[in-house]
């Protein structure tokens, strides 16, 4: 074979290897993520029977992400990062991760194919006119041009992708895009707590008194919601839980959805009712990560915190809960399909 037929046959792998890369790129873009949810943890080093139980039903839990390590993160167009993935669905590429910035990253103007949450958990970001800090939360749809934005410090954030990350170099937004649905100069300190009615309906029993919730999205389109949670504290005593069970049917929960969380501060102990398991209970310190697939009943007799806890939650439609008495009871068809 001569030389010039060599690298014509070289330049056609190339060729060949971009365009499945980008086909692969492009039906991640083209699979949204089942609301019904299924994911691993692959950066969770155990290897046992339960933890390959977990993986085939698509639950993680009791993720502490200082047992984790950070990994190389890198998107064409974008300076380098790193990050610790907490979990990942593996047909959508939609993932839960903590991202770290360096001191002086700076991103041009320009949109992901995929829709995007961050919340900083500690320094700066500023996007446009908009200067993150601690405890800061944004929301950008699909296709939406975001302004330039740099970290002066650097910084660190829960990262939430719903699908494949890119990055798109642009002055305009794509079309079609929501811009409704952005959600910006959103800091916990500067919001008050939200009612019960902020949240809408989601069980036919109004939990009990002293549920603090801070809603930072609901999206009036899909019903996705974001959401920080500080139901179990002092304020909401052991009896008044109890007694809000017996009143709801059980103590047991699932939804209709998939549901995730990580606790931003304080501790949570509660149950997980997993197939071929049964009740587990467990307990998260700050940090601590769990996603959890529709109908999977959880919480159970078990609720409790040394101190309290501040819960940020997401689901991707409105929130639903049906209560059963027994972990042993199936989630019903309707638990699943709302």
């Amino acid at each position: 074979m001569n030389r010039s037929a060599m690298k014509l046959m070289a330049v056609m792998a190339l060729v060949g290897a971009a365009a499945t890369a980008s086909a692969l790129q492009q039906s991640h873009k083209r699979v949204a993520e089942s609301a019904i949810g299924s994911r691993i943890s692959p950066q969770l080093r155990t290897a046992s029977a339960v933890m390959e139980g977990r993986a085939k039903i698509g639950f993680v839990g009791w993720v502490q992400p200082d047992q984790l390590g950070w990994e190389p993160f890198r998107i064409p167009g974008l300076p380098d990062a790193e990050y610790k993935l907490l979990s990942i669905d593996p047909a959508s590429g939609a993932r839960s991760q903590i991202t770290h910035i360096s001191a002086g990253w700076k991103r041009p103007k320009g949109y992901q194919n995929s829709g995007r949450e961050i919340f900083l958990l500690s320094g700066d970001l500023t996007i446009g006119d908009d200067r993150m800090t601690k405890y800061s939360y944004a929301y950008y749809p699909a296709g939406y041009a975001q302004p330039e934005a740099h970290s002066e410090h650097g910084a660190e954030f829960l990262d939430w992708w719903e699908g494949e990350p890119d990055f798109v170099a642009s002055e305009q937004s794509a079309p079609g895009t929501r811009t409704d649905a952005v959600v910006s100069h959103w800091n916990f300190y500067e919001r008050p707590w939200n009612s019960q009615a902020d949240m809408g309906k989601w069980a036919n029993t109004p939990p009990p008194d002293g549920i603090l919730l801070k809603v930072m999205r609901k999206d009036k389109e899909t019903g996705a919601m974001t959401w920080i949670n500080a139901g179990a504290s002092k304020a909401v005593s052991h009896d008044a839980y109890v007694n809000w069970a017996a009143k709801a049917g059980g103590n047991w929960e699932a939804h209709t959805t998939w549901e995730e969380g990580i606790i931003l501060e304080g501790d949570l102990s509660f149950g997980e009712c997993i197939p071929g398991e049964g009740a587990v209970v467990g307990t998260y310190t700050q940090g601590g990560y769990f996603f959890r697939p529709a109908g999977i009943l959880h919480v159970g007799p078990v609720l409790k915190t040394n101190s309290y806890s501040w819960v940020i939650q997401r689901t991707p439609k409105q929130l639903w809960a049906d209560y059963y008495p027994a972990c042993g009871e199936k989630a019903s068809a309707a638990s699943v399909s709302k």
